[in-house]
């Protein structure tokens, strides 16, 4: 807990600044070398300040930005580049931060400067170097001593489901950025509904769409966690958005170029215009539909498709989107409408959209049905590939969400109860998320919510924390969109 009578940024700045300067002079000097009893003594005393703060300290940097105790500092210009140095010289030796937990003295922060100044730099990225270096550090360190240090996460560079940012961006600056798209997004959708698309897509519409790609090549994380902005109202302007979305990150995973990713942007944002010409009560029926409303939504492609033909041109745009608003509902070899005289293979939009869509409807609550977990809805997908959805897109899409999709509610076995903050980076721990825990064990809520990998092991090797099972995070009162974008 942070003391309300204490300006938490400027001692931590301070905090840092020292532990800095301690650093870069424990580079030129030995640890053992009195030219360091001065820095030692400052650290030791602006550490003694941050605990009048603070019961515990945990410092997590990426690059420029750094976070103490689950909050961004602000650091001064004068501060940015010396830390950003000093934040790659740790990460060459797996270093991504460190915990403290009590007040030190100079001899712990000696032993902290032995481990490093002797740890072995990370030559190969691959498979797990970073967590290895980490713990053969915190062997290193004599027993008792209160600072640990922390794995190097992904968080600069990656690809979807292996917690990618774009280089050097912040994390709150990004999802910052992807809450602004989303917004802006809602609002293209609502243009498209009042409009019809009988005019063609508006060019602010498309430089949203634009902007979308733009995002998911270089920060796909956040636009999938965007998936979590769930709520009762707007259901069908919420519901296009996520599958653009979905579809957008969907594609770029299949490697589909820039150009390619922005008209199925436009694809899955315009595919169901149709579904205006259905009365929206029939959307919030909660029994089975009577045979002419079933009528009327199984009309809405041909509805979508006359909409796009509408446009003032056919180019090739134009025509995937016709296709996409014509087939998406189609189904990939059966169950689907509208029916047609004879084979008719879907294009590649339409699969894609298809079993966007299917994900964020299954996740989302309706009158009829509460939402399913991601896990389920994954199962459910699982079971229909081959028949309504493409098989090849469906294990493309489980590839890209991960086994526990950004944002799944978890409980450990610890009893500890977060959310899914960073998917694993590697295929072969797929159950390691990183995980921001929002309550403790005895279900109190956590004021400052913490970090943990799950690939931290124990002493004796054995993981630390596993997940025992996924939870609706409403049923336990838990705020999905805040614990990811806050």
């Amino acid at each position: 807990m942070i003391a309300h009578n204490v300006d938490f940024n400027t001692v931590g700045k301070r905090f840092v600044y020292r532990i800095g300067v301690l650093i870069r002079t424990a580079r030129i000097h030995h640890a053992g070398n009195k030219a360091l009893d001065f820095s030692l003594r400052m650290a030791v005393g602006a550490t003694g300040a941050l605990f009048e703060a603070v019961d515990r300290i945990e410092l997590l940097g990426e690059e420029k930005v750094l976070h103490l105790n689950g909050q961004r500092l602000r650091l001064d210009r004068a501060m940015v580049e010396p830390i950003a140095e000093l934040m790659r010289w740790l990460r060459e030796r797996g270093v991504g931060g460190f915990t403290v937990a009590r007040k030190i003295t100079a001899e712990d922060l000696r032993a902290m400067l032995t481990a490093l100044l002797n740890g072995e730099v990370v030559e190969d990225r691959a498979g797990q170097a970073e967590t290895r270096l980490a713990d053969a550090l915190n062997h290193a360190m004599p027993a008792g001593c209160p600072i640990r240090f922390m794995p190097a996460l992904e968080l600069t560079t990656g690809t979807v489901g292996a917690g990618g940012f774009g280089e050097g961006h912040s994390v709150q600056v990004n999802a910052s950025r992807a809450l602004h798209l989303y917004i802006r997004a809602l609002k293209a959708a609502d243009v498209l509904r009042l409009t019809g698309g009988t005019e063609g897509i508006p060019r602010g519409v498309v430089r949203v769409i634009q902007h979308l790609v733009e995002m998911v090549a270089d920060d796909p994380r956040y636009i999938l966690g965007l998936i979590h902005v769930k709520h009762e109202n707007a259901y069908d302007l919420r519901h296009q958005v996520h599958t653009t979305l979905l579809s957008i990150a969907l594609g770029q995973q299949l490697g589909l170029g820039r150009g390619a990713l922005l008209d199925l942007g436009l694809a899955a944002l315009t595919c169901n215009l149709g579904m205006l010409s259905v009365d929206p009560a029939v959307l919030e029926v909660e029994g089975p539909l009577s045979e002419g409303a079933r009528a009327a939504v199984q009309r809405h492609p041909l509805t979508s498709a006359r909409l796009v033909l509408g446009s003032r041109s056919l180019d090739l745009s134009t025509r995937r989107r016709l296709r996409a608003a014509f087939e998406s509902d189609m189904g990939f070899a059966e169950g689907g409408y509208p029916a047609t005289m004879g084979p008719w293979p879907p294009h590649l939009f339409s699969r894609i959209i298809a079993v966007t869509e299917t994900f964020d409807a299954l996740t989302t609550d309706r009158p009829w049905r509460a939402a399913w977990l991601a896990d389920e809805a994954l199962a459910e997908m699982l079971n229909e590939a081959g028949h309504r959805l493409d098989p090849t897109l469906v294990a493309a899409f489980v590839n890209l969400i991960g086994r526990y999709p950004l944002g799944t509610a978890v409980v450990l076995d610890t009893g500890e109860l977060g959310v899914v903050y960073l998917t694993p980076r590697d295929p072969r721990e797929p159950a390691r998320p990183v995980v921001r825990l929002l309550a403790d064990a005895q279900g109190d809520r956590i004021l400052e919510p913490q970090m943990v990998d799950l690939r931290e092991r124990r002493e004796d090797g054995a993981y630390a924390r596993n997940i025992a099972q996924t939870v609706r995070a409403e049923d336990l009162g838990l705020d999905v969109q805040r614990a990811l974008f806050s």
